[in-house]
């Protein structure tokens, strides 16, 4: 009887050791996934004020080719 305890709790262990590694894979995990989506809206919010650069730039070059057109 006391051997099969013995087992129990050796596989107790066991599996309280593998689920510790899986939450601390998991909280590096989280981590990164929070990082990678802090990056993403930075990236975002860059292409976006590039876009309304080129917009202007687009904008500015049109009234100057007006302009020489007129002139």
């Amino acid at each position: 009887m006391e051997e099969v305890l013995k087992q129990i709790l050796d596989k107790l262990d066991s599996i309280e050791t593998k689920v510790d590694r899986i939450e601390t894979k998991l909280d590096a995990t989280f981590e990164q996934v929070a990082k990678s989506a802090e990056q993403i809206n930075d990236l975002v919010e860059r292409q976006e004020r590039h876009e309304r650069i080129l917009e202007v730039l687009s904008l500015r070059s049109i009234e100057q080719e007006s302009y020489i057109k007129h002139n």
